[in-house]
């Protein structure tokens, strides 16, 4: 289960058992032995939590607050110490005389990642980190072809991370050209002031200013840089390819800052 780092008033829940029979058990604050923990992360140490008998299962949250919701079943009042921000997961769980608990565990989600104790990560150094640890299992996800779940040979990145490179995202300047020769309505040549890196208009999205596909927009997949050749991948905005593209139909090219978080599957760059 996942439960929102940072949050209050959170209730898990545990199973008890009669440890000699394995029967269903209800567990109360006056049961013998009880103890009752939660751990922090990986090699967090527990940490005691003090039981109380909550009336119904309709009380409001009590801290270390329990009761039976059914059979072996229980109802766990999490201190808001346990769910605080700062590790991936927590667990809880528990013992008394003769009766076993079985408790839990919950991903700790919606924080940074983090890199020094304190220290937010930069974009940059998330990038890196997911764009190594994927291109170490020896694939990386792209638009390249068929959309956002092809699988892209490592040997093929290099031109890609020369083409993110080549950009400058920050202070781009919007080019536009017009179509030179079809090939199809998802292939053809440019004709303008473009760049001369393979690939470095790839996930850039190409906006007809005129023609049957005035305002409509298409992601590029591959570009050619020595024959200036646009292939589109996947949908348009309207219909799955445009309509009929022409010789002399101009464009303009506006550039899609997800293009890093496209590639390694990271949306908050």
């Amino acid at each position: 289960m996942d439960i929102k780092a940072g949050s209050t008033d959170q209730s898990v829940s545990f199973a008890a058992f009669t440890t000699s029979t394995g029967a269903a058990v209800t567990v109360t604050s006056a049961t013998a032995g009880l103890s009752l923990w939660y751990r922090r992360g990986t090699a967090g140490a527990k940490t005691a939590i003090s039981p109380s008998d909550l009336a119904t299962l309709e009380t409001a949250h009590t801290d270390g607050g329990i009761k039976v919701i059914e059979g072996q079943d229980h109802r766990l009042d999490l201190p808001d110490a346990a769910v605080a921000a700062g590790v991936d997961r927590i667990e809880w769980g528990g013992s008394a005389t003769g009766i076993t608990i079985d408790g839990g565990q919950a991903n700790l989600i919606g924080q940074a990642t983090t890199g020094s104790v304190g220290t937010p990560l930069t974009s940059q150094q998330t990038q890196d980190a997911a764009a190594a640890a994927i291109a170490a299992a020896g694939y990386l996800l792209s638009d390249a072809d068929t959309g956002p779940t092809r699988l892209v040979r490592a040997d093929e990145l290099a031109e890609v991370y020369t083409a993110i490179a080549e950009l400058d995202w920050t202070a781009r300047t919007i080019l536009s050209g017009t179509v030179d020769t079809v090939v199809s309505n998802s292939d053809f040549t440019i004709a303008g002031d473009f760049g001369a890196v393979d690939n470095m208009y790839k996930f850039n999205w190409l906006i007809f200013t005129d023609g049957q596909n005035r305002c409509i927009g298409r992601m590029i997949g591959r570009y050619n840089a020595s024959t200036k050749q646009v292939q589109f991948v996947g949908a348009g905005v309207r219909g799955s390819f445009p309509d009929t593209v022409e010789p002399g139909d101009s464009f303009y090219l506006a550039p899609n800052s997800d293009v890093v978080a496209g590639l390694i599957g990271l949306k908050n760059v």
